[in-house]
């Protein structure tokens, strides 16, 4: 059985990604700042 193609997983997961990216760029900005 196929399992069917599920659009709202799929937006889940980018915005997981996108989370991630934020957050890393985040705390990158913010090291730098406090090294400053």
């Amino acid at each position: 059985m196929c399992r069917e193609f599920d659009p709202q997983l799929v937006l889940l997961d980018i915005m997981l990604i996108f989370y991630i990216g934020y957050y890393i760029v985040i705390v990158r900005i913010y090291d730098k700042i406090v090294k400053l």
